[in-house]
């Protein structure tokens, strides 16, 4: 399953290319999951041309949403200050990893740090396999789920605590 960011969506609605293709293949296997916070995005960035997304949106699963403490203590933990993303973003990446998801932006900063935490996402149209549309090399979760880190991750996300400051 694949968490889909804001950007992305964005870039399916303007009929971008690779994006609304890739999106419309997910879609298609029923691989997307979504986020309220996407959604919330969506429906504020809508001037009445979005309503048949919107319900479909409500209709897809939606991943669960880490409770607020649980973020502050992500980015605490992953000392994920200053690095370009934005909070909804860091509560996409604590959803993604709580989920065992695979996390879809359009962001070059975001994805990096997704990359970093071994949940970005990135298809290449051309050759059907995986990689990254910035170019970098992501990744995926289930890889990481084969290594045996997913649990670890999951564990960390919800349970960390602030590191002694010495």
């Amino acid at each position: 399953m694949v968490l889909v960011d804001t950007s992305v969506w964005i870039r399916f609605l303007a009929n971008r290319a690779p994006y609304a293709a890739e999106l419309d293949r997910l879609l298609g296997l029923d691989e997307v999951t979504g986020h309220e916070l996407v959604y919330g995005e969506l429906l504020i960035g809508d001037r009445g041309g979005r309503r048949k997304l919107l319900a479909a949106y409500e209709r897809m699963h939606q991943v669960a949403v880490v409770p607020h403490r649980d973020v502050v203590a992500f980015v605490r933990d992953r000392d994920l200050y200053g690095r370009g993303v934005g909070w909804i973003d860091v509560h996409l990446l604590a959803s993604a990893i709580l989920g065992r998801l695979q996390l879809w932006t359009a962001d070059p900063r975001f994805s990096a740090v997704a990359d970093e935490l071994g949940v970005a996402y990135g298809a290449s149209l051309e050759t059907g396999g995986e990689r990254s549309l910035g170019g970098r090399g992501h990744r995926r979760i289930r890889d990481l789920k084969a290594a045996g880190v997913g649990e670890d991750l999951a564990h960390r996300v919800t349970n960390v605590r602030k590191p002694a400051r010495s």
